[in-house]
């Protein structure tokens, strides 16, 4: 199933020449109701200030902040830290608002001019993350720049200033080494190396793993082999292309071989809407369908008319968020095919015309 993308609120943050009074004062971050996804580059849940002196202002038209449910984390940075997340913040703007000038009339809206504003946001986010969303006391927390991922936000967004095309969910490839950059961990704690695959990716490349907050290598196995997560190792075991994984690995069932249990090798999904559970071929463009993984690579199983249900779906062939489009089940949801592209209501760097 696809996720919809969501679009992220914005307040202020100090200015960069204001650095050295701001970074010791408190930040504030006032998250809206969970939304979610992410879309575009880095569009979080939360909206981020640096309160120079008084309350930071609420998010602008959004009507989230103080809104029923909202919440919101209060957390003193030691000074050196407060400071060079802004400088951060500030770069990570910078690519933002060149991304905003390169590609907000591709889809008919006007560039941000406060960039900052979102290249702060991915710190309250993560300090959203590392309070439990307000159930822990961030007070108990030491935080650290881990300046390799720093620069790797810095330079992946700055790789994407002039593409205007996108997945859905672009989000790895900038989302996690942004969110790597603040580290925090309990007071006289060693913190932890990763909280999921993802962070593992990020800091050693494809082939890595989180277990029990520790990443660790991928290792084939044969087929008969335990594939379950072990309870300690230098590596995290895992089944070849041809097998899959239940307890130990078992070899994917053939096109025309039963599959009520297991699953089938590639290019094949199980018909499990027929008497006899079978693998067969995975459908072409313009098949009727009926689910997501019944269609070939590329494509997905959508209603002809965007938003509605229907009693057959097709295979359609999807398109990338500004990309050209016929039909709107051809564009991720909830874009929709305007004017030739697959055009989204709102982009967090661009603001309607």
């Amino acid at each position: 199933m696809r996720r919809s993308p969501g679009v992220a609120s914005t307040s202020g943050v100090c200015e960069p020449e204001r650095l050295e009074r701001c970074s010791t004062r408190p930040v504030r971050a006032l998250a809206a109701r969970p939304l979610v996804a992410l879309v575009a580059a880095m569009l979080p849940l939360a909206a981020v200030a640096h309160g120079c002196g008084g309350d930071a202002p609420a998010p602008d038209d959004t009507g989230a902040a103080g809104a029923s449910g909202d919440y919101q984390i209060e957390l003193d940075l030691p000074p050196e830290i407060g400071a060079r997340v802004l400088e951060i913040a500030t770069e990570l703007g910078a690519a933002i608002c060149e991304r905003a000038r390169s590609c907000c009339d591709h889809f008919g809206f006007e560039p941000r001019t406060d960039c900052v504003q979102m290249g702060g946001e991915i710190f309250a986010y993560r300090m959203l993350g590392v309070a439990g969303l307000g159930e822990v006391d961030l007070s108990e927390f030491d935080f650290s720049i881990n300046e390799a991922m720093a620069e790797r936000c810095i330079d992946i967004a700055r790789s994407l200033s002039h593409q205007c095309t996108f997945p859905a969910l672009e989000i790895v490839d900038w989302f996690w080494p942004c969110y790597l950059v603040l580290e925090a961990s309990r007071e006289g704690e060693v913190p932890d190396e990763c909280d999921g695959d993802e962070v593992c990716q990020v800091k050693y490349g494809p082939g890595n793993g989180c277990l029990r907050n520790i990443c660790l290598p991928f290792a084939e196995v044969e087929e008969g082999a335990d594939c379950g997560l072990p309870q300690e190792g230098p590596t995290i075991p895992v089944c070849s292309a041809s097998h899959y994984c239940s307890s130990t690995c078992q070899p994917r069932a053939e096109l025309g071989e039963p599959c009520g249990s297991a699953a089938c090798v590639a290019g094949a999904f199980c018909d499990r809407e027929a008497d006899a559970r079978t693998c067969v071929p995975l459908l072409p463009l313009g098949a009727p369908c009926p689910s997501d993984h019944a269609c070939a690579e590329g494509l997905h199983c959508e209603c002809p008319k965007f938003g509605s249900s229907c009693d057959e779906r097709f295979c359609f062939e999807e398109r990338e968020i500004g990309e050209p489009c016929s039909a709107d089940p051809e564009c991720p949801f909830p874009t929709r095919c305007e004017g030739g592209i697959c055009k989204p209501s709102s982009l967090g760097f661009c603001e309607a015309p």
